[in-house]
Protein backbone atom coordinates (compact mmCIF):
# COMPACT_ATOMS: atom_id res chain seq x y z
CA UNK A 1 0.00 0.00 0.00
CA UNK A 2 1.68 3.72 -1.22
CA UNK A 3 1.64 6.46 1.54
CA UNK A 4 -0.89 8.31 0.16
CA UNK A 5 -3.10 5.30 0.50
CA UNK A 6 -1.91 4.36 4.47
CA UNK A 7 -2.01 8.02 5.73
CA UNK A 8 -5.73 7.77 4.89
CA UNK A 9 -6.98 5.38 7.48
CA UNK A 10 -7.57 6.37 11.02
CA UNK A 11 -8.88 3.49 13.54
CA UNK A 12 -9.97 3.09 16.48
CA UNK A 13 -10.02 0.23 18.94
CA UNK A 14 -11.80 -1.21 21.89
CA UNK A 15 -10.65 -3.99 23.86
CA UNK A 16 -13.12 -5.69 25.84
CA UNK A 17 -15.78 -2.80 26.02
CA UNK A 18 -13.05 0.10 26.98
CA UNK A 19 -12.95 2.93 24.23
CA UNK A 20 -9.25 4.20 23.79
CA UNK A 21 -9.94 7.95 22.53
CA UNK A 22 -7.73 9.46 20.25
CA UNK A 23 -5.88 6.75 19.01
CA UNK A 24 -4.67 6.72 15.53
CA UNK A 25 -3.34 3.65 13.58
CA UNK A 26 -1.73 2.93 9.98
CA UNK A 27 -3.50 0.11 8.62
CA UNK A 28 -0.24 -2.81 9.24
CA UNK A 29 1.23 -0.64 11.57
CA UNK A 30 0.78 -2.20 14.81
CA UNK A 31 1.98 0.80 16.46
CA UNK A 32 -0.08 3.00 18.68
CA UNK A 33 -0.46 6.72 19.93
CA UNK A 34 -2.91 7.11 22.62
CA UNK A 35 -3.35 10.39 24.64
CA UNK A 36 -2.01 10.17 28.21
CA UNK A 37 -4.84 9.61 29.91
CA UNK A 38 -5.28 6.09 28.38
CA UNK A 39 -3.38 3.17 27.39
CA UNK A 40 -4.15 -0.41 26.09
CA UNK A 41 -2.46 -3.38 27.44
CA UNK A 42 -1.13 -5.09 24.52
CA UNK A 43 -1.08 -8.17 26.17
CA UNK A 44 -4.76 -8.34 26.56
CA UNK A 45 -5.90 -11.58 25.92
CA UNK A 46 -7.21 -12.60 22.73
CA UNK A 47 -11.26 -13.68 22.73
CA UNK A 48 -14.87 -12.86 21.91
CA UNK A 49 -15.31 -9.28 21.72
CA UNK A 50 -12.70 -7.62 20.93
CA UNK A 51 -13.32 -5.21 18.57
CA UNK A 52 -11.63 -2.60 16.38
CA UNK A 53 -12.81 -0.02 14.08
CA UNK A 54 -11.35 1.55 10.36
CA UNK A 55 -12.26 4.98 8.95
CA UNK A 56 -11.21 4.84 5.81
CA UNK A 57 -10.76 8.11 3.04
CA UNK A 58 -12.30 6.79 0.19
CA UNK A 59 -9.65 8.01 -2.43
CA UNK A 60 -8.74 7.31 -6.04
CA UNK A 61 -6.66 4.46 -5.31
CA UNK A 62 -9.42 2.33 -3.79
CA UNK A 63 -11.75 2.94 -6.30
CA UNK A 64 -12.88 1.94 -9.57
CA UNK A 65 -12.27 3.32 -12.59
CA UNK A 66 -13.97 1.69 -15.60
CA UNK A 67 -17.15 3.62 -14.97
CA UNK A 68 -15.10 7.12 -15.42
CA UNK A 69 -14.12 9.44 -13.11
CA UNK A 70 -17.85 10.22 -11.67
CA UNK A 71 -19.02 6.98 -11.08
CA UNK A 72 -15.56 6.15 -9.35
CA UNK A 73 -16.65 4.41 -6.27
CA UNK A 74 -14.99 2.57 -2.81
CA UNK A 75 -13.63 -1.01 -4.97
CA UNK A 76 -14.57 -4.74 -3.41
CA UNK A 77 -11.05 -5.94 -3.22
CA UNK A 78 -10.22 -2.95 -1.39
CA UNK A 79 -12.56 -2.98 0.66
CA UNK A 80 -12.34 -7.03 1.30
CA UNK A 81 -8.47 -5.65 1.79
CA UNK A 82 -9.19 -3.11 4.33
CA UNK A 83 -11.25 -5.48 6.17
CA UNK A 84 -8.29 -7.76 6.53
CA UNK A 85 -6.06 -5.20 7.15
CA UNK A 86 -8.44 -4.21 10.22
CA UNK A 87 -8.91 -7.26 11.65
CA UNK A 88 -5.17 -7.94 11.42
CA UNK A 89 -4.51 -5.36 12.78
CA UNK A 90 -6.51 -6.38 15.56
CA UNK A 91 -4.88 -9.25 15.92
CA UNK A 92 -1.34 -7.31 16.17
CA UNK A 93 -2.17 -5.63 19.38
CA UNK A 94 -2.90 -8.81 21.39
CA UNK A 95 -0.61 -11.63 19.83
CA UNK A 96 2.64 -12.27 21.28
CA UNK A 97 6.25 -10.86 19.47
CA UNK A 98 7.55 -12.78 16.18
CA UNK A 99 3.59 -14.10 15.59
CA UNK A 100 1.26 -12.03 12.86
CA UNK A 101 -1.99 -13.47 11.09
CA UNK A 102 -3.12 -14.69 7.61
CA UNK A 103 -6.16 -14.96 6.21
CA UNK A 104 -8.39 -18.19 5.73
CA UNK A 105 -11.58 -16.99 4.66
CA UNK A 106 -13.79 -14.02 3.70
CA UNK A 107 -17.72 -13.97 2.83
CA UNK A 108 -18.64 -10.11 2.16
CA UNK A 109 -21.73 -8.61 1.02
CA UNK A 110 -21.14 -5.58 -0.45
CA UNK A 111 -24.37 -3.94 -0.53
CA UNK A 112 -24.00 -0.37 -1.90
CA UNK A 113 -21.75 2.24 -3.10
CA UNK A 114 -19.62 4.31 -1.18
CA UNK A 115 -18.36 7.45 -3.56
CA UNK A 116 -14.46 8.74 -3.93
CA UNK A 117 -14.11 11.42 -1.63
CA UNK A 118 -16.16 10.25 1.07
CA UNK A 119 -15.40 7.88 3.96
CA UNK A 120 -16.01 4.35 4.90
CA UNK A 121 -16.01 3.04 9.04
CA UNK A 122 -14.81 -0.72 8.99
CA UNK A 123 -16.01 -2.38 12.00
CA UNK A 124 -14.40 -5.99 13.27
CA UNK A 125 -15.62 -8.04 15.85
CA UNK A 126 -14.09 -11.16 17.52
CA UNK A 127 -16.73 -13.88 17.99
CA UNK A 128 -14.90 -16.98 17.93
CA UNK A 129 -11.05 -18.05 19.26
CA UNK A 130 -10.41 -21.56 18.16
CA UNK A 131 -6.54 -22.19 19.07
CA UNK A 132 -4.76 -19.95 16.33
CA UNK A 133 -8.34 -19.84 14.27
CA UNK A 134 -10.16 -16.51 15.15
CA UNK A 135 -13.57 -15.63 13.38
CA UNK A 136 -15.00 -11.59 12.95
CA UNK A 137 -18.16 -10.53 12.00
CA UNK A 138 -17.84 -7.87 9.64
CA UNK A 139 -19.64 -4.62 8.83
CA UNK A 140 -19.03 -1.53 6.78
CA UNK A 141 -21.12 2.02 6.67
CA UNK A 142 -20.50 5.09 4.83
CA UNK A 143 -21.78 8.79 5.87
CA UNK A 144 -25.35 7.72 4.83
CA UNK A 145 -26.16 3.32 4.96
CA UNK A 146 -23.87 0.08 5.42
CA UNK A 147 -22.10 -0.73 2.58
CA UNK A 148 -21.05 -4.34 3.95
CA UNK A 149 -21.88 -7.17 6.03
CA UNK A 150 -20.50 -10.52 6.75
CA UNK A 151 -17.56 -12.81 7.91
CA UNK A 152 -14.10 -13.29 8.03
CA UNK A 153 -11.79 -15.46 9.40
CA UNK A 154 -7.94 -15.49 10.03
CA UNK A 155 -4.64 -18.05 11.48
CA UNK A 156 -2.37 -16.77 13.82
CA UNK A 157 1.14 -18.29 13.12
CA UNK A 158 5.07 -17.81 13.83
CA UNK A 159 6.29 -15.24 11.40
CA UNK A 160 10.12 -17.55 11.44
CA UNK A 161 8.71 -21.21 11.25
CA UNK A 162 6.10 -19.81 8.58
CA UNK A 163 8.70 -18.21 6.76
CA UNK A 164 11.12 -21.13 6.42
CA UNK A 165 7.85 -23.51 5.30
CA UNK A 166 7.44 -20.55 2.44
CA UNK A 167 11.06 -21.38 1.95
CA UNK A 168 11.04 -24.69 1.67
CA UNK A 169 8.03 -24.78 -1.10
CA UNK A 170 9.96 -22.74 -3.20
CA UNK A 171 13.34 -24.90 -2.97
CA UNK A 172 10.95 -27.88 -3.70
CA UNK A 173 8.96 -25.94 -6.94
CA UNK A 174 12.81 -25.21 -7.87
CA UNK A 175 13.77 -28.82 -7.91
CA UNK A 176 10.37 -30.07 -9.65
Amino acid sequence: MGAASAANVEQRCRVTGTAVAGSVFQLGDPGLTTNDAMEIDMNEKLEAGLTRTARISVDDARTISFMGDEGRVYATPELVRDIEMTCRDLLLGVIDAGQDSVGTHIDVSHIAATPVGTWAEIDVTVTAVDGRAVTFDISARDPLEQICHGKHSRFVVDVAKTIARLKGKVDAVAAA
